[in-house]
Order: structure tokens, then C-alpha cells, then sequence
């Protein structure tokens, strides 16, 4: 089953900035798990259509997409892996 974690962020936002490190050092347990990670800024194509398609008003926002589920959008700082999966 495809599990995807994608972090739409924009270059300008302060609380991106803020967000970065702490998503950064869950990161790597994340892909370990099996997760694909990816990073995008709303301000770039590909994250723009990322943000219409779920609907994404505000950043930060992390799209957590496991296949034959509906995605779950957490928005804000999130300061865990239990509180990103829902753990």
C-alpha cells in the first residue's frame, strides 16, 4: 500500500521556517517506516495544485495519503510523529 507524507510550506512563511527542523528530525524515522516523503512550496506549480486539490488554505500544512483512504490534512506546526499519524 502507497503511504505518502507531503509538506506544503512557502519560502515566506515564518511558521514554515519554524516547522522545518522539527519536521526535519522525524523525517528519516517517517521514510524508514515506508513513508515517501515530500516537500513543496505552494508558491511553485506542483505545490499549488497539491494545495487545490486537498482544498489547503494556509501553510504550514502536512497531507498524510495512504491509498485507499481519504487523506488526512493536519495544518499548523505539528511537534511529533504521534501527532502527525494520530498515534
Amino acid at each position: 500500500m502507497a503511504k505518502k507524507i507531503v509538506k506544503l510550506s512557502s519560502e515566506s512563511c515564518a511558521p514554515c521556517k519554524q516547522y522545518e527542523p522539527i519536521f526535519n528530525s522525524f523525517k528519516a524515522e517517517l521514510e524508514s517506516s515506508g513513508w515517501t516523503i515530500e516537500t513543496l512550496d505552494v508558491t511553485e506549480v506542483r505545490g499549488g495544485a497539491y494545495a487545490q486539490k486537498y482544498g489547503v488554505r494556509g501553510v504550514p500544512a502536512t497531507l498524510i495519503i495512504e491509498e485507499g483512504q481519504d487523506p488526512i490534512i493536519k495544518m499548523g506546526v505539528v511537534d511529533s510523529i504521534a501527532d502527525l499519524l494520530d498515534l
